[in-house]
């Protein structure tokens, strides 16, 4: 189980927070913050409650299934404060990025600066080992977007859908004259 970065430049939910690797005991929670952070296009509560539980469980699996099928070296982890989840990450560094694929909270989570503070950390990890940080968010996300642009984000392509932010460590001073 890992922290994410020194306590004394985080919130106070997030000087608590840990990282740990998922396992196949976390699928029910997985799936329930799955069905927690659907994108406002998603809203299936006019159907059938049988129908949406069966269309999210099957989002979910395809979801799943794959990243863990194009994305094998992976880390999958879990965020818990005070040992309860609290949300989930997955992160793959195997293309010269670190590239954020998932980060959700539960809604009683978002908004108290721990996002940030894992995007800092990873930030960080990315300034060390020279890597810029990537991850998407969607279009429609315009709060988000200002703010990742603060945290030194910045939009290196759009879809319909979706901006691709990227974060590009400073490169080392070349030596000199």
């Amino acid at each position: 189980m890992t922290t994410v970065p020194e306590a004394a430049q985080l919130s106070e939910p997030a000087s608590r927070l840990r990282k740990r690797r998922d396992s196949a005991t976390d699928e029910a929670f997985r799936f329930e913050l799955f069905c927690r952070s659907r994108p406002g296009g998603d809203d299936f509560s006019h159907l059938d409650p049988m129908l949406r539980q069966t269309l999210l469980r099957q989002q979910f699996r395809a979801q799943s299934v794959g990243y863990r099928t194009n994305c094998p070296e992976a880390e999958f982890e879990i965020l818990e404060i005070d040992g309860a989840p609290i949300g989930a990450m997955i992160t793959d560094r195997s293309h010269g990025a670190i590239h954020i694929l998932e980060l959700a909270f539960l809604p009683d989570w978002r908004g108290l600066g721990i996002g940030s503070a894992i995007l800092r950390a990873a930030c960080e990890e990315g300034q060390e080992k020279l890597m810029p940080v990537r991850f998407e968010v969607y279009a429609w996300e315009e709060r988000l977007v200002r703010l990742y642009q603060r945290l030194g984000f910045r939009p290196y392509e759009r879809t319909e859908m979706q901006f691709h932010m990227e974060w590009r460590p400073q490169q080392a001073p070349t030596g000199g004259e």
